[in-house]
């Protein structure tokens, strides 16, 4: 399937993942959404019958009726790179369409900022419809690096990506904090164990990291530094990030990080004015990493994607997305999500916190940092 994805990027198409455990009237909202008409799949996989004007397509029958050398690029910076669509649990499920540029600026900031080369290989544990796997596949692919794709029984068994972790060269792993934290359970308090010596480097995002867990990894991973990141699907898979190295014994959970390059962060109050130091409000993210907006729902994308809510910002700022609490300029831990009334809209929001401990500028970049160009 990575090829295949390839091949629709090259050829000037967007992708757009189905998993094929999806209900089959879940399956046709979404490709009518998307105004799909092609899917293309392998033979050997379960499949649904699709709708009138969609064309299905076996991979083993697909061939090139082009040249044989590398033909020039047919997408451009602002074409639409991928569709991926939500989880549906707040409602409708939403289409969030993603452009090449944001894309970019994600895997330039990788390169940039954590050094990703040719050496490197990562242990790709999520599916093509999590929008993780954009950088698995994108990130490493795209700096000469490689994949190592677990297949659907080694996804399901900590200890067989234990296993691959102690001997295969994998120098990176990319994934929800539970996924690691079934796989170090595995691990034994003396350590000693031969082949972990190339683990370099641990994204962890998606969801809450037991504070335990970093050490846990690195007793036995003496090499990897832990990286947890956050954001949205409509930020381009990650729009912040942090390193996390000695635990604080204070911290309730590991903080939600800066913006990553031209990401920017907003804690806005009901007003949508920058709340003072101590006030909870609402975190809006903006900049470059943002999505074009929802497939075939304009008064969603219109209501989430609002221009410019601060006085003085750049570009479109995304609708509230979680609740941090604002440590250090730049720096958030999240707090627990506002629970629904039965019969309450849903929204994406997060609230955030100024700590009046650490006085400074509303989070947004750090003191001195300067987007690149």
């Amino acid at each position: 399937m990575i090829a295949a994805v390839l091949g629709v990027l090259k050829a000037g198409g967007a992708y757009l993942p189905l998993e094929p455990t999806l209900p089959a009237d879940r399956v046709a909202g979404m490709l009518d959404d998307a105004a799909c008409s092609l899917v293309l799949s392998a033979p050997d996989t379960e499949r649904w019958a699709l709708p009138d004007g969609v064309r299905l397509v076996e991979l083993t029958d697909a061939q090139s009726t082009g040249p044989d050398h590398d033909p020039e690029p047919a997408a451009g910076p602002d074409n639409t790179a991928y569709i991926i669509f939500t989880s549906g649990s707040t409602g409708k499920p939403k289409g969030v369409a993603v452009t090449h540029r944001p894309v970019h600026n994600l895997l330039d900031w990788c390169y940039r900022t954590f050094a990703f080369g040719p050496d490197d290989v990562v242990l790709c544990v999520t599916s093509l419809g999590f929008d993780l796997s954009v950088f698995d596949i994108f990130g490493l692919l795209g700096c000469g690096g490689g994949v190592y794709i677990a297949d659907a029984v080694q996804q399901r068994d900590p200890q067989l990506l234990l296993d691959i972790l102690l001997t295969e060269p994998i120098t990176f792993w990319d994934s929800v904090p539970t996924t690691l934290n079934q796989v170090a359970s595995l691990l034994t308090e003396d350590g000693g164990y031969e082949g972990a010596d190339d683990l370099r480097l641990v994204y962890l995002s998606g969801d809450y990291t037991p504070l335990s867990l970093p050490d846990e990894v690195r007793r036995v991973f003496t090499g990897a530094e832990i990286v947890s990141l956050g954001g949205a699907t409509e930020a381009t898979v990650w729009s912040n990030y942090f390193r996390v190295r000695e635990i604080d014994p204070s911290w309730r959970s590991i903080p939600y990080g800066r913006p990553i390059d031209n990401a920017r962060y907003y804690v806005l109050d009901e007003n949508m004015e920058p709340c003072p130091v101590g006030v909870e409000g609402d975190l809006y993210i903006g900049g470059d990493c943002l999505c074009v907006g929802y497939v075939n729902r304009p008064e969603l994308t219109a209501e989430t994607l609002r221009p410019r809510p601060v006085q003085h910002a750049r570009g479109r700022q995304a609708v509230p997305h979680r609740r941090p609490r604002q440590l250090l300029p730049g720096r958030q831990h999240l707090l627990p999500r506002p629970r629904r009334q039965p019969g309450q809209a849903a929204r994406v929001p997060r609230r955030a916190r100024r700590d009046r401990a650490h006085p400074g500028p509303p989070p947004g970049r750090p003191p001195g940092h300067r987007d690149r160009p």
